[in-house]
């Protein structure tokens, strides 16, 4: 499985960094960890990985 680190420059106020820190680290991510470990748990994640696709 390949993964793609995308940087970007984000050139906004404090709150509004504050703001999307909080989406990204705090609310987000613990959701993003669970939904990937529980697709890879699935029997026919195998094969999707070989694919390269999910369906949907």
């Amino acid at each position: 499985m390949n993964q793609i680190t995308i940087q970007c420059r984000l050139v906004a106020s404090k709150l509004s960094r504050q703001e999307l820190w909080k989406l990204m680290a705090e609310k987000n991510t613990p959701l993003i960890n669970e939904l990937l470990q529980q697709v890879a748990q699935r029997p026919e994640f195998e094969t999707w990985r070989q694919k390269g696709t999910l369906p949907s």
